[in-house]
């Protein structure tokens, strides 16, 4: 008898190991079927005759999309004539290599050609060591291009302020190689082993024309932040599309970084995070420029024509840097065109500015530099305002001063350039003069008052380097500054009643100050991982003060210091890591003390995006500029040399954390900072109030910036927010309570941006700050703050005429005439008992500019 339930089993197993059995054939032809269209679709046509390599590969790699990386001067020594068509790329490659000195490999999913023969081995008996060393140097020029940031194998490293750089591998022979420097395009290149001072080049965003189509290389931004502690690198390239910037690019881009005060215009000194004046240092190849001399916003003492790099400090910095308790601007000058002489002038309504570079023989080149101002940077006369005020006395009126100012500068500079040697000579002189006068009467007084400023800046320096091989290089610089400043400022002060003189100041004041330096430096790069940096400096100041009342001498002196310094930094880097650990030992023989300056910072990549940093360090300041604050509330610095009696040495802690994140078109960076500086001097002359003495104190400072930057698309915008509390004691202060310094401010707000319309440039910025206190020594609570704001716009249009390059445009300061009023740049007088008047030298107003520049 049939199982019927048995064969239904038998013919339903039957029936699922067939179904299995055609789901499997299915498959294996769908496979092949997506298989071989896969394959149709990436069959490779080439049809060429007689055409470089480099150029066949480029072609292929436009037609299918397919990513190579290799050497275009070696491939395009070799021509194809090929009419075939192939499977796949390998089988391509295969053929069109076959009989050629070159092998290929895929890694990350682009195929990388090298020459067959790669392979150096350093040691017979040790594991092979593949190593490379070169230069990164700006295209056309030659210019040398220190900081440039390099990953190699994806290993990111840093060129040094030469430009030179190192790397090592016993794994790798073949090096891809992404070099990237503010303001030019991204080189991505293969570089083979062995191959020892190599010149890379940069080519520039600014010159890239406009038929050539540029979409894998990237532009690297105008700043780099959070990449070391508390450290922003700028490049003023793309900057000269600022309003302000076409004789003043340097302080115009300075003054829009978070930590550097904007607010009140700073006529000669950079005051970065709360630092007092004097306390930050400003160098310029290698020597020390003694303030911005930025009495107008048009002009300072850098000349932007001839710089080339420049990297903010705010605090925290590493052992390579000293005698400062403030922050660093650190300015690399160009080294000049070895290739072509090239002419560059620029004119607007009160400057002219112009730059000569020529070559000599190809390796060297002399650079010289000249501005001068032609008119009157502010408006003639002066405007009276008087204003009723509850906080002053009823009878107090403001007299708003516009100076005459003049400014004139010279630089020159020889560079010479070969595989291993750098030698340049640095030549700076400027001179400015400022001045004003008025006969005014107010308050029944007749009041005739003359000022007049005159500074005068020398700089120079002598810088040699020489690479002994690839892993030492030693430098020597030999610097020389000078700054003397006379001050005239005279007044008589009538009865405009009864004529008789009620008062009278006739004064004069000379201060001098000279810096010479030697300084031999050594860097050691073990390996990739490692490098040491070893510094002995010499350092010798000397300062001079005159005073003179109605053409007698009242004060007069003169003073010398000479100290001696060894420094040595390890950087070790690993894996994302960075340690910095470093000191500087300062040797003063005039006090018989050795003075030593530890300093640590560390970063750490978290991934891609994130990097945190953090940095602490002791710092030392032998010159410093000291103050005077007199009955009226006036504030006047000298410079003198450290004593450690009367005038002690500044010592300051800096600490410093921070935080930053980059992903695509975005950057935003954090800094949180504290510093407490000891041994501050203020020279007090309040007869009633204080006993006239040189007293001393302590300042601190701490706050954070925000700063974030965002890329769209060729067009740039960023903004950056600073707070900042700063806070002294002196020992004249009634009790222990610190009150808030004369520099303090709460608040800063800028923001700024660039469109680029190309061939036009659009431009503006704005600048907020919460404003000074008119008393800060006398009440913690005076809430009485001038605000600060300010806009300016600019607009360009960038030319060219066969190999010319030019630009016009428009720059407006100060658009909307805002009256502001400069911190250090303010006096008060007395005209009776009871009576004062403050003359303020007014920030700058609205200044329309227009400006001609061209490449020659």
């Amino acid at each position: 008898m049939l199982n019927v339930s048995k064969f239904r089993t038998k013919i339903l197993l039957w029936n699922k190991s067939e179904l299995k059995l055609k789901i499997k054939y299915l498959l294996i032809i769908l496979i092949g079927i997506i298989f071989e269209l896969s394959t149709n679709a990436q069959e490779i046509k080439i049809n060429t005759s007689n055409k470089a390599l480099s150029q066949v590969l480029i072609e292929i790699r436009d037609k299918y999309d397919v990513e190579f990386s290799f050497d275009d001067t070696e491939l395009s020594k070799y021509k194809i004539t090929v009419s075939k068509s192939f499977k796949n790329i390998e089988k391509a490659l295969d053929y069109l290599i076959k009989d050629l000195p070159f092998g290929y490999e895929k890694i990350s999913g682009v195929y990388i050609i090298y020459p067959q023969k790669s392979e150096i081995v350093i040691e017979k008996e040790k594991p092979k060591v593949y190593s490379i060393s070169g230069r990164i140097m700006e295209f056309k020029t030659n210019e040398v291009l220190p900081y440039s940031f390099i990953a190699v194998n994806s290993f990111g490293m840093m060129s040094d302020q030469n430009g030179n750089f190192l790397y090592s591998s016993t794994k790798d022979s073949i090096f891809n190689i992404k070099i990237s420097n503010m303001g030019y395009l991204i080189e991505d290149t293969i570089v083979y082993a062995g191959n020892q001072n190599i010149n890379i080049y940069l080519t520039p965003s600014d010159q890239i024309i406009t038929e050539v189509k540029v979409s894998e290389n990237l532009i690297e931004n105008f700043s780099n932040t959070g990449n070391e502690p508390a450290t922003i690198k700028l490049n003023h390239k793309v900057t000269k599309y600022l309003p302000g910037s076409s004789d003043n690019s340097v302080f115009n881009l300075l003054r829009l970084q978070p930590g550097v005060l904007a607010s009140g215009e700073q006529a000669n000194d950079i005051i970065i995070w709360g630092s007092y004046a004097g306390q930050s240092r400003i160098l310029f190849d290698g020597f020390t420029v003694f303030g911005l001399k930025n009495f107008n916003d048009n002009i300072s003492a850098i000349n932007p024509l001839i710089t080339k790099n420049i990297q903010l400090k705010k605090a925290g910095y590493d052992a390579s840097y000293g005698d400062c308790v403030g922050g660093i601007v650190d300015i690399s000058g160009k080294d000049g065109n070895t290739q072509k002489t090239h002419f560059s002038i620029g004119i607007n309504n009160f400057t002219l500015n112009s730059l000569l570079e020529i070559p000599i023989l190809k390796k060297s080149s002399l650079q010289i530099a000249y501005r001068q101002t032609y008119y009157n940077l502010y408006n003639d006369g002066f405007k009276l305002f008087p204003k009723a005020d509850s906080a002053r006395n009823s009878n107090l009126s403001d007299i708003y001063v516009y100076p005459d100012y003049t400014f004139r500068d010279f630089n020159i500079k020889y560079t010479l350039k070969t595989n291993d040697n750098l030698f340049y000579v640095s030549v700076l002189n400027s001179n400015d003069k400022f001045e004003y006068s008025f006969n005014k009467t107010l308050q029944y007084r007749e009041i005739i008052k003359t000022t007049n400023e005159e500074n005068h800046q020398t700089g120079a320096s002598v810088f040699f380097e020489k690479k002994m091989n690839n892993k030492i290089s030693s430098s020597l610089t030999i610097s020389y500054s000078e700054l003397s400043t006379d001050l005239t400022d005279n007044y008589d002060i009538f009865s405009s009643l009864t004529k008789k003189l009620v008062n009278q100041k006739k004064s004069f004041t000379n201060n001098e100050i000279f810096e010479t330096k030697a300084k031999f430096q050594t860097v050691y790069r073990t390996n990739k991982n490692q490098t040491f940096e070893f510094t002995l400096q010499a350092l010798n100041n000397t300062s001079k003060s005159k005073e003179d009342s109605s053409k007698i001498t009242i004060s007069e002196s003169k003073n010398s210091s000479s100290y001696y310094t060894f420094g040595l930094k390890d950087i070790i880097s690993f894996s994302g890591k960075n340690l910095d650990l470093g000191f500087r030992a300062s040797y003063l023989p005039y006090v018989n003390q050795v003075f030593i300056e530890p300093r640590i910072s560390y970063s750490q990549s978290i991934n891609t995006k994130f990097k945190y940093n953090l940095a602490w360090g002791i710092y030392n300041q032998f010159l410093v500029k000291s103050s005077i604050l007199d009955e009226y509330d006036n504030y006047r610095y000298f410079w003198t040399i450290s004593n450690n009696e009367n005038i002690p040495i500044l010592q300051a802690n800096h600490l410093v954390a921070g935080f930053s994140y980059s992903y695509k078109d975005l950057s935003i960076n954090i800094d949180a900072f504290y510093k407490n500086t000891n041994g501050l001097t203020r020279y007090v002359k309040i007869p009633l109030l204080i006993k006239e003495d040189i007293y001393k104190g302590n300042g601190k400072s701490y706050g954070f910036d925000f700063y974030a930057k965002y890329n769209l698309s060729k067009h740039t915008i960023w903004l950056s927010y600073t707070y900042s509390k700063s806070l002294e004691h002196f020992s004249y202060f009634k009790n222990e309570e610190y009150l808030y310094a004369p520099q303090d401010q709460r608040h800063e707000i800028k923001l700024a941006s660039i469109i680029n319309l190309k061939p036009i440039f659009l431009s503006a910025n704005y600048v907020f700050g919460s404003g000074f206190l008119e008393k800060p020594f006398r009440q913690k609570n005076n809430s009485n703050r001038i605000p600060y704001s300010r806009l300016d716009v600019s607009a360009t249009y960038q030319f060219s005429k066969t190999r010319n390059i030019g630009e016009c445009g428009i720059s407006i300061l100060n658009v909307l005439n805002t009256r502001n009023q400069k911190i250090s740049n303010f006096e008060k007088i007395p005209i009776s008992q009871t009576g004062s008047v403050n003359i303020y030298f007014e920030a700058i107003p609205f200044t329309p500019t227009i400006f001609l520049k061209l490449n020659l």
